[in-house]
């Protein structure tokens, strides 16, 4: 009975799995092991990939930082060099100018000094009443504005206020008209008198001797071994 029993059950075994469907079911199992399987290796792989990648991302981002640090310290330090660099340049310019200007105040000077005996001797000659050198203050202010004259020939009814340049340019003759204007407000013991202008250089720029002759100045020239000649222009400007 038992081994009927058994015999029956087994055969309902092999008829049940001899069926389409079961066996599409048996398949469609083993496909989803197999693809499950694949799933996990791929997942696996993706990890192990997006791993490597993050890593990656990392290093390039740890690599840019470094270099930006290291660009940052180079900008850093170019900027201290350019401003240290201006520094000195205009600690230089200054020590230039200042050099310049205690030679070009020293040259004028020494101009003055040679110019000095002539002037008197020359304007006399040209018919002007003068006959001393002024030797007091030659320097003044007038509301704000500044006046210094080198030279002063003064006596009586006419006077001659000389500026004596080492090099002259026409720049230096317009400033010194301008400044004239003020003359007699700031030496108000000239302020009677008539004032001609005259300048006085070893060296003329930009045709200024023949520029000041137009403009009514007196010039004074060297002409060599410490003698002068003066040109008295056509029409001369009188303050």
């Amino acid at each position: 009975m038992l081994t009927k029993r058994k015999t029956v059950m087994e055969n309902s075994q092999q008829t049940l799995l001899a069926d389409p469907i079961w066996v599409y079911v048996r398949e469609t199992i083993r496909e989803a092991s197999e693809l499950s399987k694949e799933a996990s290796e791929l997942s696996k792989e993706t990890s192990l990939k997006m791993k490597e990648i993050w890593e990656q991302r990392q290093r390039i981002q740890a690599e840019e930082a470094v270099r930006h640090a290291e660009l940052e310290r180079v900008v850093r330090e170019t900027s201290e060099q350019m401003k240290e660099t201006d520094r000195q340049m205009k600690e230089t310019d200054k020590k230039i100018k200042s050099l310049s200007d205690t030679f070009s105040n020293k040259w004028g000077k020494l101009v003055e000094a040679i110019t000095r005996p002539a002037v008197l001797t020359l304007f006399k000659k040209e018919g002007i009443k003068v006959s001393q050198i002024f030797e007091g203050s030659r320097s003044g202010v007038w509301e704000n504005h500044e006046l210094e004259v080198d030279i002063i020939l003064c006596d009586g009814d006419e006077s001659v206020a000389v500026e004596v340049k080492s090099t002259c340019w026409r720049k230096d003759i317009d400033h010194f008209i301008d400044q004239m204007q003020y003359f007699k407000k700031i030496f108000k013991l000239f302020a009677p008198t008539r004032v001609y202008p005259a300048i006085a250089a070893l060296e003329y720029k930009e045709h200024s001797d023949r520029y000041a002759e137009k403009k009514g100045l007196f010039v004074i020239r060297t002409s060599g071994e410490g003698l002068y000649n003066l040109s008295s222009p056509a029409v001369r400007l009188e303050f």
